[in-house]
């Protein structure tokens, strides 16, 4: 995909490219999941439609502004992310105009070859003509070139899964951009990584936390998934606006896509890759076993902010200029993209 940042991907790139639907709702079922990651990005043409301030209807007939700057701007306010109208708007103007997820391309490498999938009811078809013209679908874009380090065309399909949340879809994407609940929420993931030297970067339309695995100094006392890390490793990552993230470690990338169910309700579809020399071990075993804890955990908190957001004392919040500057951007992001 091309990753909307400061440059564009360069043209002999070895990241592979995948194929892309635009619909009315982002509900992507592949019938058939097989090797290689499952990729999708945003249009370049995003990239000037970023006003200086973003302001969007609420549902009480007021409009409320995301401040460029993080220290001085206000959260979304809570019935942003309770009222069901609001919902269809999300999908007329914002799923239904951004590239969402519906398949790999080498699902369909070989003319006649074919796949279905369905996007909240709607039944879709791919397929490769014998003239070698894939069709049902609407473009096709580069991986994140941040990415391509990880050598993401060698790594196959293991395990997908899906989780269910009684939640706004926007709260998850919220709990995934910030990661100050790290040491409180996940004492698993906690003894991986150095919270201490934990950072966010924000782009255009992506943002990259990032930190370093821990070394092998507290693994007398506790089990850690990364054991072996010699201190030099690094953890990533990617969100891309508005619904999907990329997390890479050393030995394993996981695709999280996010979509909305009901207004009160959304599902994160994990798919875990790996090279293919270790498909067959135990490692995608273990790192799914340690992920699947990590998204119980997150789910469980998504949906106690959730009920929390209905309290008749809560109407909007403030950022962490320091620990929530992807928060604020994807709220940004969202309230200019309602706007137009």
């Amino acid at each position: 995909m091309s990753y909307i940042a400061t440059q564009r991907p360069k043209a002999d790139s070895r990241v592979p490219k995948a194929f892309l639907l635009q619909p009315d709702h982002p509900m992507a079922r592949s019938t058939d999941p097989s090797s290689g990651p499952i990729t999708r990005f945003t249009p370049t043409s995003w990239l000037n439609r970023i006003p200086n301030m973003a302001t969007v209807s609420r549902s009480r007939n007021s409009n409320f502004e995301i401040d460029p700057a993080v220290g001085k701007s206000w959260t979304l306010p809570a019935d942003v992310y309770l009222d069901p109208a609001l919902l269809e708007r999300e999908k007329q103007v914002l799923f239904s105009k951004t590239w969402q997820i519906v398949g790999r391309r080498d699902q369909v490498a070989n003319p006649g070859d074919y796949f279905t999938a369905e996007l909240t009811g709607e039944p879709l078809l791919m397929v490769r003509g014998s003239d070698g013209v894939l069709r049902g679908f609407s473009g096709l874009r580069e991986l994140p070139e941040q990415a391509a380090k990880y050598r993401l065309e060698k790594l196959k399909l293991a395990e997908r899964r899906e989780y269910v949340m009684e939640c706004n879809w926007k709260v998850y994407i919220d709990n995934y951009l910030e990661g100050y609940h790290l040491p409180s929420v996940h004492p698993s993931l906690n003894r991986e990584l150095d919270y201490g030297q934990y950072v966010t970067e924000t782009f255009a339309f992506h943002s990259r936390q990032a930190s370093p695995i821990r070394g092998p100094e507290n693994e007398k006392d506790v089990q850690r998934r990364y054991s072996q890390a010699s201190g030099g490793d690094e953890a990533e990552y990617f969100w891309i606006f508005p619904n999907w993230m990329l997390n890479c470690y050393p030995d394993n990338v996981s695709l999280n896509i996010v979509l909305p169910l009901a207004t009160e309700r959304c599902v994160a579809v994990f798919e875990w890759y790996f090279p293919e020399s270790v498909v067959k071990t135990e490692a995608p075993t273990q790192t799914i076993r340690f992920s699947d804890e990590i998204q119980i955990e997150d789910g469980r908190i998504c949906e106690v902010v959730h009920r929390n957001l209905k309290s008749r004392s809560y109407t909007r919040g403030r950022f962490s200029a320091k620990q929530e500057k992807g928060v604020h951007q994807f709220h940004r992001l969202y309230a200019n993209w309602l706007e137009s």
